[in-house]
């Protein structure tokens, strides 16, 4: 049976930053557990028949106390069985606080690796103040990061891809050549295993 649209768990995430773009408000997850005491941007589940922007809308006032209303989408990543509508917006962050039992932390950008973030964040960040950027799309299927190997977490198949990408080309992510740069990397032979 194949899956659609309809069927997948639908989320959205929205990072919103200071008006010259050097802060950011992320929030510290307490749920679900694979998230728990990492950062995040700022998002939550799509009720039934809300439209992605309205669900970002009213997540953002629940977790961070203010009503932004100009949200971007920037990106749409896809897993097996979710979907997570991605939104960026620009604004003064005076009225930015706690109102869950999650803490609401502004911070510059230069110290979001101080923060324990996902690991997602590294990329979805810069992909959220590319304004030229219309909309990307990720697609989250790890088993098809290097192969067969069961024992590989998906954590650990991306790290070996961005290990690899990183010797490659001797720099970060070229994020606006991501789906470009796994395909390369998945066109390589496969390596033969230590002894």
């Amino acid at each position: 049976m194949k899956t659609t649209e309809k069927d997948l768990q639908k989320y959205v995430l929205g990072f919103l930053f200071n008006k010259d773009n050097s802060r950011v408000v992320l929030i510290r997850k307490n749920k679900p557990d694979w998230q728990k005491g990492f950062t995040n941007g700022v998002g939550g589940k799509i009720e039934d028949g809300e439209l992605p922007i309205n669900a970002m809308r009213r997540e953002f006032k629940e977790e961070a106390g203010i009503f932004h209303f100009t949200w971007r989408r920037f990106c749409i990543m896809y897993g097996k069985d979710w979907i997570c509508y991605c939104y960026v917006g620009f604004d003064d962050l005076e009225y930015v606080g706690t109102t869950t039992d999650e803490e609401i932390i502004i911070t510059s950008l230069d110290k979001i690796s101080e923060l324990k973030p996902l690991m997602n964040l590294y990329w979805l960040i810069p992909m959220a103040l590319d304004r030229d950027n219309i909309c990307g799309e990720v697609y989250y299927y790890c088993k098809g990061l290097r192969g067969e190997n069961k024992d590989m977490s998906c954590r650990e198949k991306l790290i070996n891809f961005l290990n690899w990408y990183e010797k490659r080309n001797g720099d970060g992510l070229s994020y606006d050549n991501l789906c470009y740069e796994v395909d390369t990397y998945l066109s390589l032979p496969k390596e033969k295993p230590k002894e």
